[in-house]
């Protein structure tokens, strides 16, 4: 698995008068000319809390 393509984001937005820190990483799940699927995990921590959610993401 870590020998596929992965796309990597990170940043910092505020949210509740707090900074919260996020990273996506993301695989390509499906691709066809008409549509793209992308699968993985986000994470974001802020005030004291981090947590980690399943994502999956689509364009038609």
């Amino acid at each position: 698995m870590n020998r596929l393509p992965q796309l990597i984001g990170s940043g910092t937005t505020m949210a509740d008068g707090g900074q919260v820190s996020f990273t996506y990483r993301l695989m390509v799940w499906n691709m066809t000319p008409e549509h793209a699927a992308l699968i993985g995990g986000m994470e974001w921590s802020g005030g004291g809390v981090t947590l980690t959610r399943r994502v999956m993401m689509e364009a038609q």
